[in-house]
């Protein structure tokens, strides 16, 4: 592999990661603001 795909490759994880950690900081505030909102979100989804 050289430079440029490794490169791409971290940018590629830096952004996952930026963008579970949003994925969970969003979870995070509407499981303690919005528990019900949270409920029909899930069930929406996997309901």
């Amino acid at each position: 592999m050289n430079a440029v795909t490794k490169k791409t490759i971290s940018y590629f994880e830096g952004m996952l990661g930026i963008s579970f950690a949003v994925l969970c900081a969003t979870t995070l505030r509407f499981a303690l603001w919005e528990p019900e909102l949270l409920q029909k979100i899930f069930l929406t989804i996997f309901g």
